[in-house]
This record gives structure tokens, sequence and C-alpha cells, in this order.
């Protein structure tokens, strides 16, 4: 890859065709000759891929509660499972970003294409600008929320087929 965006944009591509999200997890980088940052490396993840949160919001802040103190059985409140797929790239010797690890294989969630639709980061792709101007005029109108979803279905031939919710 000529980038590190081309890296990103490959791999969000391949994401949302098999049907999970991914976050930029970790890169480290340096300052060029020019005062420039420049990226060296870069790591992108499974959206699933942290440790799973089971603590509760008790006035805004999070706490411990007594059944993860006794047992594991506390509530989930994460989406996170610890799932190992990533993708590790670096630049080489002629400045290209060749891609060094890739981990493919999902664990603990089985992602599928037709509900890509339903990641928050597939969605904000498919809110163009028609879109946009559809829920301000709508707003602006007066309209009740529903009603605006059921006119932007109608265009797009139903429900199914709507990326956004």
């Amino acid at each position: 890859f000529s980038s590190w965006q081309d890296v990103e944009t490959y791999y969000r591509a391949y994401a949302k065709q098999k049907g999970f999200g991914v976050v930029r997890a970790a890169w480290s980088g340096y300052k060029a000759k020019d005062k420039t940052r420049q990226r060296r490396n870069a790591q992108w993840t499974c959206d699933r891929f942290g440790k799973v949160d089971q603590r509760r919001r008790v006035n805004g802040k999070r706490c411990v509660t007594d059944s993860q103190i006794k047992d594991d059985s506390g509530v989930k409140t994460s989406k996170n499972c610890e799932c190992p797929v990533m993708i590790y790239a670096s630049v080489n010797a002629k400045n290209e970003w060749v891609v060094r690890t890739v981990v493919n294989e999902h664990q603990n969630h089985k992602p599928t294409p037709s509900k890509s639709r339903f990641i928050a980061a597939h969605r904000k792709e498919e809110m163009n600008c028609h879109v946009k101007r559809k829920l301000k005029l709508g707003h602006s109108a007066g309209l009740k929320v529903a009603q605006i979803r059921n006119m932007l279905a109608r265009e797009r031939n139903g429900l199914p087929k709507m990326a956004i919710n």
C-alpha cells in the first residue's frame, strides 16, 4: 500500500463485507526532518477486541456490583468479547506500507454480512447528503421520528433495506 489510509480503507471495506466493525487500536510514529509527524506502523482490530466490562453506572460513575464480587454473573454492559481479529501494517525501507500480521478468525461472536448495516461506522457511510437533508427537513417541519423513518423507508423500498435506524 502507498499509505496507512489505503490500508485502513481496504480493511474497513473488508470488514463491512464480512459484517464486523473496525477500530484503529494502536499506531506509532516519529517526527520527520521537516517537523511533520509520520506514522511508522498501525494496528486495526475488530470493534469487539477489548475485555468485557460488567460494571454498572451509579450517578454517572462506574462501580463494581455485589454479584461481580461473589461470582462473574453480572450483567454484561459492553459488546466487547476479546475477539482476536486484527491486522498490523508497517512501513518498509522503500516507504511502502506492508501488512505484517493478519488474524481473521473471530472468537466469542459470529459477524454476518447481512447485519453489517447495524454497525455504527457502516451506518455513517450510508448517511449521504440526500438522507441528511430529508432528516433535517422532516425535523424542521415538525414530523415525528417515526414519520420521518417511514418516509425514508418508502424511498428505499422498505425498512429492511434501510441502513439507518
